[in-house]
């Protein structure tokens, strides 16, 4: 989770800095979710869960299973 340091910036600055953490956040993900929290019209905090696909191994054959 990405919190920002203290110390606001107003107005468009504002909005660029968010959009680039918010893209950031979507460039380093490959699978999960990326979450925008709002509080009285402001992005305050962006929250990123993010899942680990493990790589699946073959199934044996009928023959493998047999022995």
């Amino acid at each position: 989770m990405y919190m920002p340091q203290s110390g606001r910036v107003n107005g468009e600055s504002e909005n660029v800095r968010w959009l680039a953490l918010v893209e950031r956040q979507v460039k380093e993900i490959q699978f999960g979710v990326v979450q925008i929290v709002i509080h009285e019209a402001r992005v305050v905090r962006i929250e990123r869960t993010e899942k680990l696909l493990l790589p699946q191994e073959a199934e044996p054959t009928t023959e493998a299973r047999k022995s």
